[in-house]
């Protein structure tokens, strides 16, 4: 990639955020397992530039926005939409442009997970609601938790 100088990020800080994204993305390809969050492969540069150029608020904080944006499917599936509709801004538009290449070349890979995702939750939920049906206990805490 060929990133030019901006304002306040130059052309090495550019490569430096897309090299650390694009390992980010590649987590989110892969069969993740339940313990590997993925939190820090989501580096406080990718954060920075998201929040600053892309038009997604801050959440307050890197572990606010990962957990917003990376922990549910459907809120990754948006997150992805709302990329590549809005694209960035400004000075910083080659990386945002670049970073928008790299998920779309890795979007179906992604796109299984979320899918597998959702299936894996519908079928718990399944499982749950069998087990409530002949757990009193279990269906209350079950349904205080919806």
């Amino acid at each position: 990639m060929n990133f030019t100088d901006a304002e306040f990020l130059t052309a090495k800080e550019k490569e430096l955020t897309y090299k650390q994204w694009c390992q980010f993305i590649d987590w989110l390809a892969t069969d993740k397992k339940m313990e590997d969050t993925g939190f820090d492969l989501f580096s406080k540069r990718v954060y920075q530039h998201l929040s600053l150029h892309c038009g997604f608020i801050a959440h307050y904080d890197r572990h606010g926005f990962f957990c917003t944006y990376f922990t549910c499917p459907e809120d990754t599936q948006t997150f992805f939409d709302n990329l590549v509709t809005d694209g960035g801004y400004g000075d910083t538009q080659d990386l945002t442009t670049a970073m928008i290449e790299y998920y779309q070349a890795k979007r179906g890979q992604i796109s299984q997970g979320i899918a597998s995702g959702i299936d894996d939750k519908l079928a718990l939920l399944e499982e749950c609601t069998k087990r409530a049906k002949t757990d009193p206990e279990f269906a209350r805490q079950f349904l205080s938790s919806l």
